[in-house]
């Protein structure tokens, strides 16, 4: 969702070390500004001393008085200061405003950083605004969904299974609701499954086995045997416990004779006793069709 761009983490550390860049230029410029203001002390110093000097020197003079080597060596001192005050301002200056330079270059890239993070943080907002919203979305439409679900099925509850009940109280298969104009059905059906008592079930395929181990191979058994050992194979499925083979209902169809197959005869009264049909889950389908003339179509209810 996003796209490629400095992380913020980058982008607070590139900040912080301008901001400690410039601190350190501030304070090469500060020295400079008091190397400048030291100079000119000296200078207005040396001024006055000038000033002082002559007017002694010029009193010396009027009064024949000679002047003596320290006010001498004192005024030419002074004087080369004046004279190098130019040279010495100029340079410090110049030292000055390149610090200067430097420290608004510096403040210019931190300005352009402070922009660039603002926007990121913008950014960010905006698509944690944009994620909280997809998820309220979608847990607002999972409520909708989740609830109009809980509705149809506590309405189907209260008004459509009940129907499914006979007078005798016997619970139907499938019952059907046509609308008035006959556009729209309903069709409400049971869920039927075939389980097996597992005793009984294993008892049957006990007796199947012995019945079958009296034979050794294939080619003792006459052809309606064989047929009947191919069948069986299939009656039975046994994982945690019996289930319906593909070939139980055609074996329960066969006509076994007591006299002739007693194992198998008895196996089958036992599957049969061990078998019962539960119903299970109640489900509905819906249809509908532009006229009465036209075909039903199955209507997507998920």
């Amino acid at each position: 969702m996003t796209e490629n761009r400095r992380p913020i983490s980058l982008v607070q550390k590139a900040i912080q070390g301008v901001e400690r860049n410039i601190d350190k230029i501030k304070g090469v410029e500060a020295k400079a500004r008091a190397a400048w203001t030291k100079k000119f002390h000296e200078y207005e110093d040396a001024v006055s001393a000038v000033k002082a000097i002559s007017k002694e020197v010029l009193e010396r003079s009027k009064e024949r008085r000679p002047t003596p080597k320290k006010i001498e060596s004192r005024l030419d001192s002074a004087s080369k200061i004046i004279d190098r005050w130019n040279e010495i301002s100029a340079a410090l200056t110049k030292r000055r405003n390149e610090e200067r330079a430097k420290i608004q270059a510096e403040e210019d890239r931190l300005q352009a950083l402070r922009i660039e993070m603002a926007e990121l943080m913008a950014k960010v907002e905006a698509e944690r605004k944009a994620v909280d919203e997809v998820v309220e979305n979608v847990f607002r439409l999972n409520a909708s969904v989740v609830r109009a679900f809980y509705d149809r099925d506590d309405f189907l509850t209260r008004h459509v299974y009940p129907h499914l009940l006979d007078d005798d109280g016997r619970l139907r298969t499938q019952i059907t609701f046509v609308n008035s104009d006959g556009t729209q059905k309903v069709v409400v059906m049971v869920n039927k499954i075939t389980r097996m008592d597992p005793d009984l079930a294993s008892r049957a395929r006990k007796l199947v086995d012995e019945f079958f181990d009296s034979f050794t191979e294939r080619a003792e058994m006459d052809p309606a045997t064989l047929g009947l050992f191919d069948l069986t194979r299939n009656i039975l499925v046994e994982k945690t416990e019996f289930k319906v083979g593909p070939d139980l209902y055609r074996f329960l169809g066969l006509e076994i004779k007591e006299g002739l197959f007693p194992k198998l005869y008895h196996a089958q009264l036992l599957l049969r006793q061990s078998m019962r049909s539960e119903r299970t889950d109640k489900y509905i389908r819906l249809y509908e069709r532009e006229s009465t003339d036209a075909p039903w179509q199955q209507v997507k209810m998920s």
